[in-house]
Order: structure tokens, then sequence, then C-alpha cells
């Protein structure tokens, strides 16, 4: 009943924006990290989207710093980017 009620098509759509646009900023990795599993979590429950353009969506907001040493180890999964993304 709680998420028939607070989940609304409506509030995934805003989900879904704020995991297209989410950027680490001024935070640390693992703010960021938290952040983006997050919001995966509430969009993406059952793991419909592709794992590269998951990986990808998680690379674009990293600071450009962090984002280089994750594309150039080209990751094969969300977790491995995230770990190296830690390094």
């Amino acid at each position: 009943m709680f998420l028939d009620r607070f989940v609304t098509p409506k509030q995934k759509i805003i989900w879904q924006k704020q995991l297209f646009d989410i950027k680490q900023g001024a935070s640390s990795v693992d703010d960021y990290i938290n952040r983006f599993r997050k919001l995966k979590r509430r969009v993406d429950s059952e793991d419909a989207f592709p794992d590269d353009f998951i990986i990808q969506l998680f690379i674009q907001g990293l600071r450009p710093k962090f984002a280089i040493n994750v594309q150039a180890s080209e990751p094969a999964d969300l977790d491995t980017a995230m770990k190296t993304a830690r390094k």
C-alpha cells in the first residue's frame, strides 16, 4: 500500500531524470556511489537497463579525474566500476 501511494509514475520519472543527470560534484566518491545506487534501485529495481548503459551513466557522473581511470579500466560491471573509482 505504501509503495502504491508514494511511488507514482510521476515520482519514477523524477527519479529517472535524477539518475540520468547525477553528478559527483564536490562530494566524495563514496557519497556519489551511495546516491547513484539509491537512485538506480528506485528506477531500475528489476535490473532491466543494460549493464553497459548503467556503467556509462555512473562514469559520466564522476569527476573527470576519476572518470578517466574508470573508463580506461573497461569495467565489466557496475561493482567493478565503483571499486575502480574508489582507488
